[in-house]
């Protein structure tokens, strides 16, 4: 098992990378790779820990092998999920690692504009004369503080609010699902009513804008702004609009979208941070645990953080998925033998078009291959089988090979038999089947063939959808 880190960690431990090691061959990569690096490495291993690089679905329908990709952030709108199920990759993210510390870090930067300290500190420097008068500040204690999204983070900023300031807290979230200690109001009454807005939600098509123009023109032109979500949830043009004109007292942003962000950098009623809201001692530490919890729970079959729908085969959804087709398979008219495959290491050389007789011997060969192999034989799924009665089945397989069509590849490794994998259209018209076996102690070849096999059909085979099996094999007792 290949586990690689894509692009230039923020941070490692040596305990991480240690704990890492022991799951599978761990890699880690310290430059910001561009879109063809990142899919060469990326098809050089099965689970990747990615931080900084966009992954779109051009990238996607070029990636072969990896299986499952774990994100350093808590955001994901720098994935095109949607294209990685249609690739059958999974992908996860790290959440709540960090809600203490950017929670922490709302205060941090409404306390900077609340009381001007980015502008007295200057002045301090420069050396000015004492004059209170510019430097008014906005007390918080017994003033309404609103939250747009109600989550682990918002929760820790409504308990700082109540605790240590005496806030009045009211909130939104998509669900309408009551918080405690957040009073519920919709989206427009929270905009409208809070004298400090916080942004707590993550970006994705349905919160793009989500602060638009007509919402930023409710706020209440003493209120102050703090977003420590992406920037591109607030209409840039507009919130650089209303902090000009005075119709918004001031913002505090740890991250900026690209419309307006040089004009809103320059402006005195604004506080900076590059996304470091997250970034604590305690909080790089457990963000490191996460992304061991995520990619621990994949390799044992879980579903941990995982972001978008992908199916995960089971062993009782592979025994279900064993069914196969043995006679009036649909053919398309062009079905032809298509060439070997070579990819990732392995080779899949074709044994010929079953439906002759010559492929029928290839696969009485086969058999008798295995008799002859020490310690190689069919895995007896369901059921135990011992290894005369296992020769029978595969002997069976042979004969019903005669009354399909379709297409067998024998896997090899260098020199080495590791697996097969069988390609034929079903009685569904347009559908194909795959069923693949390979050695039980090369396991992990399953959704590398899988991979291999998928992009080769949507490249060159006119099917509209494919049904795959693997199945695996193990030595034999003796």
């Amino acid at each position: 098992m290949r586990i690689t880190y894509l692009d230039e960690p923020t941070f490692l431990s040596p305990e991480f990378e240690s704990r890492m090691a022991e799951l599978g061959e761990f890699t880690v990569w310290h430059d910001r790779p561009s879109p063809a690096t990142a899919v060469r490495r990326l098809n050089d291993c099965d689970i990747a820990i990615v931080e900084w690089t966009a992954l779109t679905a051009d990238m996607f329908a070029q990636m072969r092998r990896v299986r499952h990709i774990v994100l350093v952030t808590t955001s994901f709108d720098f994935v095109d999920l949607a294209a990685a199920s249609r690739a059958g990759i999974t992908v996860a993210n790290c959440p709540a690692y960090s809600s203490e510390a950017v929670g922490e870090h709302v205060f941090a930067l409404l306390l900077a504009v609340a009381r001007r300290l980015l502008a007295g500190d200057a002045a301090v420097r420069r050396g000015d004369h004492i004059d209170h008068a510019p430097y008014l500040g906005i007390g918080l204690r017994g003033r309404t503080l609103g939250l747009i999204g109600t989550g682990g983070t918002a929760r820790a900023v409504a308990a700082l609010a109540a605790a240590g300031f005496g806030m009045r807290i009211i909130g939104t979230n998509r669900s309408g699902t009551p918080v405690s200690g957040i009073e519920p109001t919709g989206l427009a009454d929270v905009v409208a009513g809070s004298d400090f807005l916080s942004v707590h939600v993550p970006l994705d098509d349905s919160t793009r804008g989500l602060l638009d123009a007509r919402l930023l023109e409710s706020m209440k032109p003493s209120a102050i702004l703090v977003n420590t979500s992406r920037g591109e949830v607030i209409d840039q043009p507009a919130l650089l609009r209303l902090l000009t004109d005075g119709k918004i007292a001031g913002a505090g942003l740890d991250h900026l979208a690209a419309d307006s962000k040089e004009h809103i950098r320059s402006l005195p009623n604004v506080v900076l941070t590059p996304g470091i809201a997250w970034y604590t001692d305690e909080s790089r530490r457990a963000n490191l645990d996460v992304i061991y919890e995520n990619v621990a729970a994949y390799l044992n079959g879980e579903r941990r953080n995982v972001l978008n729908p992908v199916p995960v085969l089971t062993h009782t959804d592979r025994i279900k998925g064993m069914s196969v087709v043995t006679d009036n398979a649909f053919v398309p008219p062009d079905f032809e033998v298509p060439p070997g495959l070579s990819e990732d290491g392995l080779r899949l050389l074709p044994l010929g078009p079953e439906h002759n007789d010559r492929d029928y011997q290839a696969w009485t060969t086969s058999v008798e291959h295995i008799r002859r192999t020490p310690g190689f034989t069919e895995y007896p799924w369901p059921y135990d089988m011992s290894i005369d009665e296992n020769l029978a089945d595969l002997r069976q397989h042979a004969a019903d090979f005669q009354q399909r069509s379709g297409f067998t590849y024998t896997v090899l490794s260098g020199d080495e038999l590791v697996g097969c994998v069988y390609i034929y259209p079903t009685k569904t018209p347009g559908w194909a089947a795959v069923r693949s076996w390979v050695r039980h102690d090369r396991a992990e070849l399953d959704t590398k063939l899988y991979a291999i096999v998928r992009h080769w059909l949507d490249d060159a085979w006119p099917f509209d959808g494919v049904e795959y099996s693997p199945r695996e094999l193990q030595a034999a007792e003796g």
